[in-house]
């Protein structure tokens, strides 16, 4: 890194929760031990998981010092990421979800984003991937990419669907602290805000090093969903809106993030108990606000077609969303892994 020696540079911790996700850790953790950067302590937080995750975690642990397993009664996401910040010695701090994987720059490129400023957040770019087995994994190799970031508005990363979320992005370790983790279900909608407006410089890199894994058994795609996690959903989404408000982002922009949130809250409803009235009212109000902001919407230039597409099918076909939404996610899956792929044979 620029010939700074590597007792130089600063320690990163790389907080990895995980639940259940036996066939996840092989992946996930790969990419963490390969990353180009050296210098990271990577603590992996077993939430109680019930499978074997803990045993995976505990051959990679043998082979690598830099990793540490904690291993804690299941408390949640939330709680697993507290416990990992809690015990942190980084000067950084990355969070990487235990169901994804990262490209062997990410966090060479974060801290090289995140260093540049006094209190700054730096935030890359991300991929959605689909993977029907733990060996498909698929990161291109940019390594040699001259990396430019860019001072990001707060509207930047909303329209970016880059706010609600911990992952893909590195900050100083108390601003972490500063904004602990609360509820059990989509924290990372709730503290996002938090998050931006803590930072007195927000950079981003227009690079997909994060690699957001759909997979069946996540908590977005569950089968059967409990109404308490719907609750904690709106409870979220409504405490995000506000704030963002109050730090000056865009009415259009909040509504487009609000609307595509709503679209996931529409679709986790279809998966709860139908004979359930807040469950209905849930329904009714995401397809009621989606409509009432839809002419908004598509006359706004930043939101992408696929995405304008997608709501005027749920105002118009709620009925044949979930269909004809798992139907456009299969072709954009297939699209990207096809570019991943061209791109990795490029770099070859």
């Amino acid at each position: 890194m620029g010939g700074v020696s590597v007792e130089n540079e600063p320690l990163v911790s790389a907080i990895i929760p995980f639940y259940n996700l036996e066939d996840c850790v092989s992946y996930c953790l790969s990419s963490v031990v390969n990353q180009t950067y050296q210098k990271l302590e990577i603590i992996c937080i077993d939430d109680g998981s019930k499978d074997s995750t803990k045993a995976a975690i505990h051959k990679f642990t043998t082979k690598d010092k830099r990793i540490r397993l904690i291993r804690q009664n299941n408390s949640g996401q939330a709680s697993a990421r507290n416990h990992g910040l809690n015990v942190a010695t980084g000067e950084y701090v990355a969070f990487i979800d235990g169901d994804d994987y990262v490209a062997p720059q990410y966090i060479q490129r974060l801290v090289e984003g995140v260093s540049a400023h006094e209190n700054c957040m730096a935030i890359t770019g991300f991929v959605d991937v689909s993977i029907q087995s733990p060996n498909e994994t698929i990161v291109p190799n940019k390594i040699e990419q001259k990396t430019v970031w860019r001072t990001a508005t707060i509207d930047d990363l909303l329209y970016r669907d880059l706010v609600s979320c911990c992952w893909g992005r590195m900050a100083p370790v108390s601003l972490f602290r500063a904004h602990p983790l609360g509820q059990r279900f989509y924290e990372d909608v709730a503290i996002g805000a938090e998050y931006i407006s803590s930072a007195k410089t927000l950079l981003y890199l227009d690079e997909p090093l994060y690699y957001h894994v759909r997979r069946k058994g996540s908590t977005v795609n569950a089968k059967a969903v409990p109404i308490q996690q719907i609750r904690d959903y709106m409870s979220a989404l409504a405490k995000q809106s506000y704030e963002l408000q109050l730090i000056g982002a865009s009415w259009d922009a909040i509504a487009f993030m609000r609307a595509l949130h709503l679209t996931r809250i529409f679709r986790i409803a279809l998966r709860s108990d139908k004979s359930d009235k807040f469950v209905s009212e849930t329904k009714k109000a995401c397809l009621d606000e989606i409509k009432r902001n839809l002419a908004t919407i598509l006359r706004d230039n930043h939101i992408s077609k696929a995405n304008k597409t997608r709501f005027v099918v749920i105002t118009h076909a709620p009925g044949m969303y979930e269909c004809i939404f798992n139907k456009f996610v299969q072709i954009r899956q297939k699209h990207i892994t096809h570019s991943l792929q061209d791109e990795s044979r490029t770099a070859e």
